[in-house]
């Protein structure tokens, strides 16, 4: 990867505790506050590890299917927030198509503001590589175990490898019913 500073950091486990604490009942607020406090620490240094690189828009790509992109955009937003003061967005373009691609890709031009895209399997979505090519920069997001590394160098290929900064290993946590 050419611009690898946040090559290979870890996320904090907190992007699988809301579903976890869903998935036994809790309310969705009860369950963010209780993911977050312990693993401020962990989200910090990733929201530090993309400061290292200029960027406005960032896109995260999940490198297969059932990464939380949208819940690991919140994290880093509330800490990007904390760390700058004013605006970051939160973009969820995990439904983007090619009847919604030019509006998006507008919208993401035309922002002032900082904004921290989610995005889909690209596998899934052709007009998801878009885009992650219009964004300032592209984190990977890869699954523990999950994978794969043919695909994550693909999506490298199709989104420009000079794009890309570095990749965020998410560990799948088993939610028990």
């Amino acid at each position: 990867m050419a611009r690898d500073t946040a090559a290979a950091l870890e996320a904090p486990r907190a992007a699988s505790a809301p579903a976890k604490a869903e998935a036994k009942g809790e309310p969705k607020a009860k369950a963010q506050a209780a993911a977050s406090p312990s693993n401020v620490i962990d989200w910090e240094r990733l929201w530090l590890a993309i400061q290292r690189s200029s960027w406005m828009s960032i896109a995260l790509v999940p490198i297969g299917e059932g990464i939380p992109t949208v819940r690991i955009a919140a994290a880093l937003a509330d800490v990007g927030r904390q760390h700058l003061g004013g605006k970051i967005v939160v973009d969820d373009a995990t439904r983007v198509s090619l009847s919604t691609l030019q509006a998006s890709l507008s919208e993401l031009i035309d922002r002032a503001d900082r904004a921290i895209v989610a995005l889909s399997p690209l596998s899934e979505s052709p007009a998801g590589i878009e885009i992650a090519r219009a964004a300032d920069a592209v984190v990977l997001c890869i699954a523990l175990g999950d994978s794969t590394i043919a695909e994550a160098e693909r999506i490298v290929r199709d989104v420009g490898r000079e794009h890309v900064i570095g990749a965020v290993i998410v560990r799948h946590e088993k939610v028990e019913p």
